[in-house]
């Protein structure tokens, strides 16, 4: 009696079947499959995933791990044994999580970006600050025009943080409170952040915070009779 070859086991022949539904859902061929794995170093031709798709070779778990993330869903549910309609839901959720932990990335980087300019701005407000000026009433109109703008930078990067953290939240990356200023985790230019909180602190008041809140806070500038 020949010995017939060992069936897949249910995870495999699910988690087969998928990437074939998924790459055909994605109009990829099985070249344009092999190719995108070989951008992870495997050795992978278009015979390589037909013979995956086939059952005559199986799937290796490293492949599994890299072939899910090309689709931007997970092993998991590739290899469970779900509903239609389950799954579609499933593969929904595991997309959004990926591409949120991307634009979390993203995010990060414009952030970074952002910081520099506001760096730049405070070097110049710095500069404008009366000396021993410890309240929103020691500047002059021009001074405090430009202080209500680092408020509203300030509530900006706030803003900036708190949609990041829902991003790294979204994509299943949550983080503990004392790691969310980390700079390896978040550039946060620290020097630049205790500055403006100082100012917040120092010349905070309800008048200028109120001005720093509104929308128009361009058409605010001072004219030159209120700057004498």
């Amino acid at each position: 009696m020949d010995e017939q070859p060992n069936p897949h086991t249910r995870w495999e022949a699910n988690f087969i079947q998928q990437m074939r539904l998924l790459r055909e859902a994605r109009k990829m061929t099985q070249s344009d499959l092999a190719r995108e794995l070989k951008k992870f170093g495997l050795a992978f031709h278009q015979q390589t995933v037909q013979r995956i798709e086939i059952g005559e070779r199986p799937v290796r778990l490293n492949e599994a791990h890299l072939i899910a993330s090309i689709f931007d869903v997970d092993v998991e549910t590739m290899s469970s044994a779900l509903s239609l309609t389950d799954r579609e839901i499933r593969y929904g959720i595991d997309r959004l999580r990926a591409r949120s932990t991307t634009h979390a990335a993203d995010l990060s980087d414009t952030l970074a970006a952002w910081i520099s300019d506001v760096e730049a701005f405070t070097r110049v407000l710095a500069g404008r600050l009366p000396p021993g000026a410890t309240a929103a009433t020691d500047l002059d109109p021009v001074t405090r025009w430009g202080m209500a703008w680092a408020m509203k930078a300030l509530t900006t990067y706030e803003a900036f943080l708190e949609l990041w953290r829902r991003l790294t939240d979204l994509g299943g990356q949550t983080l503990p409170p004392y790691l969310d200023n980390d700079p390896a985790l978040l550039p946060t230019a620290p020097d630049v952040l205790s500055l403006l909180y100082s100012w917040r602190d120092a010349f905070g008041d309800a008048h200028l915070l109120a001005l720093a809140d509104t929308d128009d806070l361009y058409e605010h500038v001072p004219d030159d009779e209120t700057s004498d």
